[in-house]
């Protein structure tokens, strides 16, 4: 992956957050519209965002408030990445448990069908134990390749931010 530079036009410090959080710059949530354009211009490209730049109209930049709202993008970046990889991780765990889970039922489930034994509780087990088998084995393969969909994309998005430089501009 290379590096790229990305600039976004705000009008004030206020663009980056919710209009609805009354709280500090350091404490305050994130704008869905902010998130959601850089977002945007995140999936234009595969490579890392070096730096994204935040360009204000000149003479409101405030270096002190630009260095708040600098460590809260980056510690939102930080916990939204470690948020999503602890997501995918724990998806992928629970689907190699149930693939093993089902391809030991199906294992059973073929040594006792192959020892011809006629008992009511072996054949009983046969019809409740094969498909569950074939359940937990196609859970467990949708758990790695598709349920954790979202998660990946919200990951990569992430990672793409994760070593990103803010800085901020004035025209």
């Amino acid at each position: 992956m290379e590096d790229r530079k990305i600039s976004i036009w705000i009008d004030g410090y206020d663009d980056l957050f919710s209009d609805f959080d009354s709280r500090p710059y350091s404490d305050r949530a994130l704008s869905d519209d902010f998130t959601g354009e850089l977002r945007k211009v995140c999936q234009e490209t595969n490579e890392l965002i070096s730096e994204l730049k935040l360009e204000l109209p000149g003479g409101i930049r405030k270096v002190e408030e630009e260095a708040v709202i600098t460590k809260r993008l980056n510690n939102h970046i930080k916990k939204n990445l470690h948020h999503y990889t602890m997501a995918i991780d724990k998806i992928k765990k629970r689907g190699i448990v149930f693939l093993v889970l089902g391809f030991l039922l199906m294992i059973i489930v073929s040594y006792l069908s192959i020892s011809k034994i006629q008992l009511w509780a072996v054949n009983i087990t046969l019809v409740v134990f094969e498909p569950a088998g074939w359940f937990l084995v196609w859970a467990g393969f949708d758990m790695l390749f598709y349920s954790s969909k979202h998660d990946r994309t919200e990951l990569d998005f992430y990672h793409k931010l994760s070593k990103t430089k803010i800085l901020f501009g004035s025209n």
